[in-house]
Protein backbone atom coordinates (compact mmCIF):
# COMPACT_ATOMS: atom_id res chain seq x y z
CA UNK A 1 0.00 0.00 0.00
CA UNK A 2 1.45 3.18 -1.21
CA UNK A 3 1.98 6.05 1.86
CA UNK A 4 0.18 9.38 0.90
CA UNK A 5 2.19 11.78 -0.79
CA UNK A 6 3.69 14.63 1.88
CA UNK A 7 1.56 18.27 1.51
CA UNK A 8 3.71 21.37 1.73
CA UNK A 9 6.13 21.41 3.99
CA UNK A 10 5.23 23.17 7.11
CA UNK A 11 7.62 24.19 10.52
CA UNK A 12 6.30 23.86 13.78
CA UNK A 13 6.41 26.66 16.41
CA UNK A 14 5.50 25.40 19.67
CA UNK A 15 6.98 26.47 22.45
CA UNK A 16 7.84 29.99 20.97
CA UNK A 17 4.30 31.27 21.81
CA UNK A 18 1.96 30.54 24.92
CA UNK A 19 -1.08 32.00 25.91
CA UNK A 20 0.48 35.18 26.94
CA UNK A 21 2.38 35.36 24.02
CA UNK A 22 5.78 34.43 22.56
CA UNK A 23 7.94 32.74 25.29
CA UNK A 24 11.55 32.95 25.53
CA UNK A 25 13.26 29.75 24.42
CA UNK A 26 16.21 28.14 26.55
CA UNK A 27 18.48 28.11 24.19
CA UNK A 28 18.83 27.99 20.60
CA UNK A 29 16.67 25.49 19.26
CA UNK A 30 18.86 22.89 17.08
CA UNK A 31 16.21 23.47 14.21
CA UNK A 32 17.52 26.79 13.51
CA UNK A 33 20.80 25.68 11.83
CA UNK A 34 18.32 23.43 9.48
CA UNK A 35 18.71 24.22 6.05
CA UNK A 36 15.24 24.72 5.22
CA UNK A 37 15.93 24.51 1.22
CA UNK A 38 16.08 27.99 0.87
CA UNK A 39 17.35 28.98 -2.37
CA UNK A 40 18.86 32.42 -3.23
CA UNK A 41 20.17 33.00 -6.54
CA UNK A 42 22.62 35.90 -6.81
CA UNK A 43 21.82 39.35 -8.67
CA UNK A 44 24.46 39.81 -10.93
CA UNK A 45 25.12 43.47 -11.02
CA UNK A 46 26.63 45.90 -13.32
CA UNK A 47 30.43 45.71 -11.88
CA UNK A 48 31.88 42.34 -12.33
CA UNK A 49 34.60 43.48 -9.72
CA UNK A 50 32.38 44.29 -7.41
CA UNK A 51 30.27 41.23 -7.70
CA UNK A 52 33.93 39.12 -7.48
CA UNK A 53 34.74 41.12 -4.02
CA UNK A 54 31.47 40.32 -2.81
CA UNK A 55 31.50 36.94 -3.74
CA UNK A 56 35.03 36.26 -1.92
CA UNK A 57 33.46 38.23 1.57
CA UNK A 58 30.25 35.77 1.46
CA UNK A 59 32.86 32.88 1.51
CA UNK A 60 35.09 33.84 4.13
CA UNK A 61 32.09 35.27 6.28
CA UNK A 62 30.18 32.42 5.49
CA UNK A 63 32.94 29.69 7.20
CA UNK A 64 33.44 32.10 9.98
CA UNK A 65 29.62 31.89 10.88
CA UNK A 66 29.51 28.15 10.29
CA UNK A 67 32.30 28.02 13.12
CA UNK A 68 30.95 30.69 15.15
CA UNK A 69 27.57 28.48 15.07
CA UNK A 70 29.34 25.68 16.28
CA UNK A 71 31.97 27.24 19.24
CA UNK A 72 28.81 29.76 20.17
CA UNK A 73 25.48 27.83 20.56
CA UNK A 74 24.17 30.27 23.15
CA UNK A 75 24.98 33.46 21.30
CA UNK A 76 21.17 34.26 20.35
CA UNK A 77 20.24 34.89 24.61
CA UNK A 78 23.58 36.72 24.41
CA UNK A 79 21.92 38.41 21.29
CA UNK A 80 19.20 39.02 23.36
CA UNK A 81 20.99 40.24 26.78
CA UNK A 82 22.66 43.31 23.91
CA UNK A 83 19.90 44.36 21.87
CA UNK A 84 19.89 47.71 22.51
CA UNK A 85 16.51 49.95 24.32
CA UNK A 86 16.60 51.92 21.64
CA UNK A 87 15.49 50.12 18.76
CA UNK A 88 13.48 47.78 21.18
CA UNK A 89 11.10 50.75 21.83
CA UNK A 90 9.68 50.69 18.55
CA UNK A 91 6.51 49.06 17.64
CA UNK A 92 5.48 47.09 15.31
CA UNK A 93 9.14 44.80 14.83
CA UNK A 94 9.50 42.78 11.92
CA UNK A 95 11.90 40.19 12.40
CA UNK A 96 12.68 36.83 10.35
CA UNK A 97 12.92 33.15 10.62
CA UNK A 98 16.46 31.76 10.49
CA UNK A 99 18.00 29.51 8.11
CA UNK A 100 21.21 27.39 7.99
CA UNK A 101 23.67 29.34 10.52
CA UNK A 102 22.22 32.48 10.40
CA UNK A 103 21.71 34.18 13.98
CA UNK A 104 18.43 33.15 15.62
CA UNK A 105 16.34 35.99 16.54
CA UNK A 106 13.44 33.71 18.19
CA UNK A 107 14.39 34.42 22.11
CA UNK A 108 14.80 37.94 20.93
CA UNK A 109 10.95 38.16 19.47
CA UNK A 110 9.54 36.32 22.42
CA UNK A 111 11.30 38.92 24.70
CA UNK A 112 9.63 41.66 22.39
CA UNK A 113 6.39 39.74 22.06
CA UNK A 114 6.71 39.60 25.93
CA UNK A 115 6.77 42.91 26.15
CA UNK A 116 3.69 43.68 24.25
CA UNK A 117 5.29 44.73 20.90
CA UNK A 118 3.64 43.18 17.97
CA UNK A 119 6.18 40.91 15.96
CA UNK A 120 5.86 39.95 12.35
CA UNK A 121 7.78 37.64 9.79
CA UNK A 122 8.72 38.62 6.43
CA UNK A 123 7.14 36.77 3.05
CA UNK A 124 8.01 36.94 -0.48
CA UNK A 125 5.30 36.37 -3.04
CA UNK A 126 7.60 36.93 -5.87
CA UNK A 127 11.69 36.78 -6.02
CA UNK A 128 11.73 40.20 -7.71
CA UNK A 129 9.43 42.10 -5.14
CA UNK A 130 9.99 43.89 -1.43
CA UNK A 131 9.19 41.69 1.00
CA UNK A 132 5.60 41.98 3.16
CA UNK A 133 5.62 41.80 6.88
CA UNK A 134 2.96 39.45 8.56
CA UNK A 135 1.94 39.57 11.77
CA UNK A 136 2.92 36.52 13.56
CA UNK A 137 1.01 34.93 16.47
CA UNK A 138 2.45 31.85 16.41
CA UNK A 139 0.73 30.17 14.07
CA UNK A 140 2.43 27.17 11.09
CA UNK A 141 4.54 28.79 8.68
CA UNK A 142 4.33 28.13 4.93
CA UNK A 143 6.90 28.55 2.40
CA UNK A 144 6.88 31.60 0.41
CA UNK A 145 8.75 32.02 -3.10
CA UNK A 146 12.36 31.35 -2.18
CA UNK A 147 11.03 28.52 0.50
CA UNK A 148 11.49 30.45 3.27
CA UNK A 149 9.12 29.97 6.24
CA UNK A 150 6.88 32.61 5.99
CA UNK A 151 3.32 33.31 7.51
CA UNK A 152 -0.01 32.78 5.42
CA UNK A 153 -0.32 35.38 2.64
CA UNK A 154 -3.90 35.53 4.62
CA UNK A 155 -2.41 36.92 7.58
CA UNK A 156 -2.28 40.89 8.25
CA UNK A 157 0.00 42.74 6.52
CA UNK A 158 2.01 45.43 9.42
CA UNK A 159 4.03 48.68 8.78
CA UNK A 160 6.93 47.73 10.56
CA UNK A 161 9.01 50.47 12.56
CA UNK A 162 12.07 48.39 13.66
CA UNK A 163 13.88 45.60 11.22
CA UNK A 164 15.73 42.84 12.30
CA UNK A 165 17.55 41.52 9.56
CA UNK A 166 19.94 38.59 8.98
CA UNK A 167 23.25 39.10 7.52
CA UNK A 168 26.28 37.14 5.80
CA UNK A 169 28.99 39.81 6.70
CA UNK A 170 28.78 43.19 7.92
CA UNK A 171 31.27 46.42 8.98
CA UNK A 172 30.71 49.50 11.12
CA UNK A 173 29.77 51.75 8.51
CA UNK A 174 26.36 49.50 8.45
CA UNK A 175 27.52 47.73 5.29
CA UNK A 176 26.20 45.13 4.83
CA UNK A 177 26.15 41.57 2.77
CA UNK A 178 23.07 39.04 2.43
CA UNK A 179 22.52 36.26 0.56
CA UNK A 180 22.79 38.13 -2.87
CA UNK A 181 19.50 38.30 -4.50
CA UNK A 182 19.08 41.81 -2.93
CA UNK A 183 15.32 41.10 -1.09
CA UNK A 184 16.61 43.12 1.65
CA UNK A 185 18.40 45.90 -0.10
CA UNK A 186 14.57 46.49 -2.31
CA UNK A 187 12.85 45.98 1.04
CA UNK A 188 14.81 48.53 2.70
CA UNK A 189 15.49 50.91 0.26
CA UNK A 190 11.18 51.16 0.30
CA UNK A 191 11.30 51.58 4.08
CA UNK A 192 13.93 53.40 5.14
CA UNK A 193 12.36 56.93 3.47
CA UNK A 194 9.82 56.41 6.03
CA UNK A 195 12.08 56.31 9.07
CA UNK A 196 12.04 52.54 9.91
CA UNK A 197 15.32 51.32 11.47
CA UNK A 198 17.44 48.44 10.63
CA UNK A 199 19.42 46.35 12.98
CA UNK A 200 21.11 43.17 11.68
CA UNK A 201 22.08 40.12 14.06
CA UNK A 202 25.42 38.04 13.43
CA UNK A 203 28.10 36.48 15.08
CA UNK A 204 30.89 38.79 15.58
CA UNK A 205 33.16 36.74 14.06
CA UNK A 206 30.97 38.04 10.75
CA UNK A 207 32.94 41.54 10.86
CA UNK A 208 34.83 42.47 8.00
CA UNK A 209 37.08 45.84 8.20
CA UNK A 210 35.40 46.77 4.77
CA UNK A 211 32.06 45.06 2.91
CA UNK A 212 31.98 45.43 -0.52
CA UNK A 213 29.14 47.71 -1.51
CA UNK A 214 27.33 49.28 -4.30
CA UNK A 215 24.73 52.24 -4.93
CA UNK A 216 21.70 50.45 -4.59
CA UNK A 217 23.13 48.27 -1.37
CA UNK A 218 21.41 49.46 2.15
CA UNK A 219 23.24 50.10 5.28
CA UNK A 220 22.47 49.24 8.78
CA UNK A 221 21.29 51.32 11.69
CA UNK A 222 22.70 48.98 14.07
CA UNK A 223 24.23 45.70 14.23
CA UNK A 224 23.80 43.22 17.28
CA UNK A 225 26.55 40.68 18.07
CA UNK A 226 27.33 38.06 21.26
CA UNK A 227 29.88 40.41 21.92
CA UNK A 228 28.18 44.03 21.87
CA UNK A 229 25.75 46.63 20.18
CA UNK A 230 27.27 48.21 17.81
CA UNK A 231 26.12 51.64 16.57
CA UNK A 232 26.87 52.09 12.81
CA UNK A 233 28.25 55.13 11.20
CA UNK A 234 29.28 56.73 14.90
Amino acid sequence: MESPSPGPRRWPVRGLFGRAGLQPALGCPPDSRRDCGLVVIPVTGDDPQLERLKAEARRVARAARAEAAQLEPAACLKVMENFPIEPARLDPIAAYWPIGAEMDPRPLMAALAKAGRTIALPRADARDAPVRFLAWDGATLAPDAYGAPAPHASAAEVSPKLVIVPLVAFDRTGARLGQGGGVYDRTLRALKPKGVVAVGLAYAAQELDSVPAGPQDQTLDWVVTEKEAIRCGT
